[in-house]
């Protein structure tokens, strides 16, 4: 038996023995205060040797917690008789302590277990909890998080504005509801979201849809959320509507491309005067998207068409027509 089993009492019994192989702090005392039984482990915390405690008066030997709530709890435990359990931290020790005190007609048992460690973990886990909420709800980007079903289980204000729905009402339904295409959602399902084969993280673009049916496209970046066992508890999506930004850019990519042809239309050495002006029309209409692209000439109220680009040739080059008949 190693010295932290070994007990104190007086008088050793065989379930003295049993509960000196705990790890816990155990010490009780009767009806007049007097400590009958410690264990090693007790002793340590109340910095005294086990023989300095037994027979003695638990006022008296540890005076330290008389105005205490451990002292307050103690005495009224064995006032009552009714049990008591509580959390206690010690300054000078600077540790927390789970405190149990059992009492009976003859007087109490009183454990003792250091849960700084866990409850130090406890605290953590509260302050990781308490910034997610923050950032939950006061960051701009939307934030939905569904479980391994696809259900929606979190949903925050940034999400209700972009969506146009209240939490309440999306809440528990399938995610789903928030795309504007069936296939969609199935090929996201498929290779996303599965538990068993989803990408851990991964940022890409979705066309959704709003309450109001209206649809915009989503960057969307999705995370699975993750246990301790590395168990897939659910998947966190931030989404932020990037449809103006995309249709910038296909503008900007448009009118690159309509430059850059303009270019090769007006520098090609190849292509006779008559051909790039065919060339230009043919670049201006689809650029502007025009059905009609005409070279004309104006001369009082004659509006001529000297050269035409049309899908269906209604108009031929050389054709004359009043000025106040056109868009002019």
């Amino acid at each position: 038996m190693s010295a932290d089993s070994r007990i104190h009492s007086l008088g050793e019994t065989s379930a003295e023995r049993v509960l000196g192989r705990v790890e816990e702090a155990i010490c009780a005392f009767d009806d007049d205060w007097q400590i009958t039984f410690v264990n090693d482990r007790a002793a340590t915390m109340l910095e005294h040797t086990p023989d300095e405690l037994l027979g003695e008066e638990l006022w008296e030997m540890v005076p330290s917690i008389t105005e205490t709530v451990v002292g307050e709890q103690v005495q009224e435990a064995m006032s009552t008789g009714t049990p008591a359990r509580f959390e206690r931290y010690n300054e000078d020790l600077e540790r927390w302590f789970k405190i149990r005190i059992y009492p009976d007609s003859e007087g109490a048992t009183a454990c003792f277990n250091d849960i700084t460690d866990e409850r130090g973990t406890q605290l953590d886990l509260q302050r990781q909890r308490r910034l997610f909420e923050t950032v939950f709800e006061e960051t701009e980007e939307a934030l939905v998080v569904a479980d391994t079903d696809r259900r929606i289980t979190d949903f925050n204000p940034a999400a209700e504005q972009l969506f146009g729905y209240d939490a309440s009402n999306v809440l528990g339904e399938q995610t789903r509801l928030l795309y504007a295409d069936d296939d969609e959602y199935v090929r996201q399902g498929n290779r996303r979201f599965n538990e068993h084969t989803h990408a851990r993280e991964e940022t890409y673009l979705t066309e959704y849809e709003r309450a109001d049916g209206t649809t915009f496209i989503g960057e969307t970046f999705g995370a699975s959320l993750d246990g301790a066992d590395d168990e897939t508890l659910g998947f966190l999506g931030s989404i932020r509507d990037v449809s103006a930004q995309i249709e910038y850019e296909q503008t900007l990519e448009a009118h690159n491309d309509a430059l850059q042809a303009f270019h090769d239309i007006v520098t090609d050495g190849d292509w006779s005067v008559d051909e790039r002006i065919d060339g230009i029309l043919e670049l201006g209409s689809d650029y502007l998207d025009l059905d009609i692209g005409i070279l004309s000439t104006i001369e009082g109220t004659e509006y001529t068409v000297e050269q035409v680009e049309t899908p269906d040739d209604s108009i031929q080059p050389g054709e004359q027509f009043d000025l106040g008949e056109t868009f002019l």
